[in-house]
């Protein structure tokens, strides 16, 4: 088995076919999602944008998560009992063509209440920056394709990964994958993430047909 932190997005791209391209429809649905946003949140996302500037380059990765992503993620509130919810260091395998795939990651939304079953979209974990040894990107798509030959209904597959404030929305759609960057230590920025993890949250329930 090829584990998830062994892909680099080059190997993705030579391995498997997949193009990077500018836009794809789901994509562009996603960026263009708004939601109205209540006082108290707007507040909580100040406060968690005032902290990530001031201590983005000094935090390590379970600071950032634990001081960042988690409380965000608890105000986008994913889960339905039952139904779906969000998983974390679970993993993940599958055969994708004909290659043996697999490994934990880092956060996942899937079917499934107390084991994911279909995965929807995946939170891959913090980089403090670009150029270290494992490759962000590649990870995530790797994680990706797996969910992709896992749930084997053309349909497209979610995720983001982070490096440091930067949150690189991707989209994976048959063979194609496109890349949105937000910088979460600006207002506009991180309000629009708070409305795409939110858009995340619609898709499933439409998916799922939760009312």
């Amino acid at each position: 088995m090829k584990s998830f932190g062994s892909w680099d997005t080059q190997d993705i791209h030579f391995t498997f076919g997949l193009e990077d391209v500018e836009m794809l429809p789901h994509l562009a649905e996603w960026m263009a999602y708004q939601t109205e946003i209540d006082e108290k949140n707007l507040l909580e996302l100040e406060t968690l944008r005032k902290d990530l500037l001031l201590m983005s380059e000094a935090w390590n990765e379970d600071e950032m998560k634990m001081q960042f992503i988690a409380p965000l993620l608890r105000l986008v509130h994913y889960g339905q009992k039952g139904t779906y919810n969000t998983f974390y260091q679970r993993t993940l395998s599958a055969t994708v063509n004909d290659i043996e795939m697999g490994g934990t990651v880092d956060m996942e939304i899937a079917k499934g209440w107390t084991k994911p079953v279909k995965p929807y979209f995946f939170l891959h974990e913090y980089k403090q920056e670009q150029g270290g040894k494992s490759d962000a990107r590649g990870q995530l798509l790797a994680a990706m394709l797996t969910a992709q030959a896992l749930n084997q209904d053309n349909k497209p597959v979610f995720g983001v990964y982070l490096v440091a404030a930067s949150w690189r929305f991707v989209v994976l759609y048959e063979k194609e994958y496109a890349v949105y960057r937000l910088d979460a230590t600006k207002t506009a920025d991180l309000l629009q993430i708070f409305c795409m993890l939110q858009w995340i949250k619609q898709w499933i329930h439409t998916e799922l047909q939760i009312t």
